[in-house]
C-alpha cells in the first residue's frame, strides 16, 4: 500500500512549479532586456525584472493557476495570456512611480512572449513528468449504469490527479455497463484488496440505493487510510460542475476519512438508502 510519505507527494507540485516559474519569470525578463534598447543600468534591470516576477505570480495566482486541478490547453493558454496581461497594466503602473525606471516598460513586450512560451512548456512538462508519480488510485464499487459516469470522464482536466484501478461488480448493480477487462475481482475482501493495491480511495456507485456501503465497516477503512465517497460527490469534485444525473436521494454522512493520518479530505460519503 502508499505510505504515508507517498501520499504527501501529492502536495509538493504546486511548490515546486512556483519556484521553477519564478526562475523562467526572471530569466524571461533578463531575456528581453538584452534584446530591447532601455538604457537601463544593471541594477535597475534586476529591479524591475523583480517587480515583474512577483506581480506575474500575484496575476497567477488570482486566476488560480496554481491550484490542484489543472485547466486543459485552451484553457491554459487563455489563463497564462490574461495574467500576462494583468502584470502589463501593473508593472507599467508600478515603474512610473519610480523615474529610474520609467523606460522598463518597454521589455515588457518581449518578456512576454518569452513568458508565454516558458510558461506553457513547463506546465506541460510538469504534467507529464510529475503529475503521473502523484495520481490517486481510486476503486469504484459497482459496474452498472452509474459506475459508467465514472468510465465516461473523458477529458483530459477530469482525470487529472486520479487513476482508476478497477470496478467491483456487486449485487447492486441492475446489469453491468462496464465491460469485462475493467473489472476486478476482490474475493470477497474488499479490504484486503484495497491494501494490497494501494487503494487510496473507494467511490459508491451502485445502482441499486439499497445496496451501500457497509458503514459498520466504516472504521476499519478510516484507519487503514481509505476514504469513501459518493457518486456524485465524486464527479463534482473531479469536474468541478455538479452531476444532477449522478445524485440520488439519501442521507448525508460524515465523511469516514476526515481523520486520515495524511490530512486528505474528500468530499463528504453519500449514503442512499
Amino acid at each position: 500500500m502508499a505510505t504515508r510519505g507517498q501520499r504527501r507527494f501529492v502536495y509538493l507540485p504546486s511548490a515546486v512549479l512556483i519556484c521553477l516559474e519564478a526562475a523562467s519569470l526572471l530569466a524571461a525578463f533578463l531575456l528581453g532586456a538584452a534584446i530591447t534598447v532601455t538604457g537601463l543600468s544593471i541594477e535597475g534591470i534586476l529591479v524591475a525584472a523583480m517587480v515583474y516576477a512577483a506581480a506575474s505570480l500575484a496575476s497567477m495566482s488570482v486566476l488560480r493557476l496554481y491550484t490542484a486541478r489543472r485547466s486543459s490547453l485552451p484553457g491554459l493558454m487563455l489563463r497564462v495570456g490574461l495574467a500576462l496581461g494583468m502584470t502589463a497594466f501593473i508593472c507599467f503602473r508600478l515603474y512610473d512611480l519610480v523615474p529610474r525606471l520609467a523606460t522598463a516598460g518597454a521589455i515588457l513586450p518581449a518578456a512576454a512572449v518569452v513568458t508565454f512560451v516558458t510558461v506553457l512548456a513547463i506546465r506541460i512538462a510538469f504534467d507529464c513528468i510529475w503529475e503521473r508519480q502523484a495520481l490517486r488510485v481510486v476503486l469504484v464499487l459497482g459496474a452498472g449504469r452509474r459506475a459508467a459516469d465514472v468510465a465516461r470522464l473523458r477529458r483530459r482536466a477530469d482525470r487529472q490527479g486520479f487513476v482508476v484501478l478497477g470496478y467491483v461488480a456487486t449485487s447492486g448493480d441492475r446489469s453491468f455497463a462496464i465491460t469485462p477487462r475493467l473489472r476486478v475481482d476482490v474475493c470477497d475482501n474488499l479490504l484486503a484488496y484495497c491494501r494490497r493495491h494501494g487503494v487510496e480511495e473507494i467511490v459508491v456507485a451502485m445502482d441499486d440505493p439499497r445496496h451501500g456501503f457497509p458503514l459498520t465497516e466504516a472504521n476499519k477503512y478510516r484507519d487503514a487510510g481509505i476514504a469513501i465517497t459518493g457518486l456524485g460527490a465524486f464527479l463534482e469534485r473531479e469536474t468541478g460542475g455538479i452531476r444532477l444525473d449522478a445524485l440520488k436521494r439519501g442521507t448525508s454522512v460524515r465523511d469516514v476519512s476526515a481523520h486520515r493520518p495524511d490530512g486528505y479530505r474528500p468530499e463528504s460519503m453519500t449514503r442512499t438508502d
